[in-house]
């Protein structure tokens, strides 16, 4: 999306003759760069919406929460024993 805003810039720029490509001085040069960051701001956009989205991923229950066929544990939540010192 940045690259269609800066291309339009530098076409209008160009074209305007206000402003130019460093070095050379060539405004159209900078139509030209405005010109083709246009198109591939334009390809990006539209091959991003194409994209499959992401697999939904079916998650587990949290230990311990209670459902129908999942009674709650007996000792969910509770700290594991301590261990003795070798």
């Amino acid at each position: 999306m940045w690259n269609i805003l800066i291309g339009v810039f530098f076409i209008i720029g160009g074209l305007s003759g206000t402003h130019a490509i460093r070095g050379t001085n060539s405004t159209l040069g900078l139509a030209v760069l405005g010109a083709v960051l246009v198109v591939w701001g334009i390809i990006q956009v539209s091959s991003s919406g194409k994209s499959s989205p992401a697999p939904r991923i079916k998650r587990r229950p949290r230990a311990g929460s209670e459902t129908p066929d999942r009674p709650r544990r007996p000792n969910a939540g509770a700290k594991p024993p301590a261990r003795r010192p070798r």
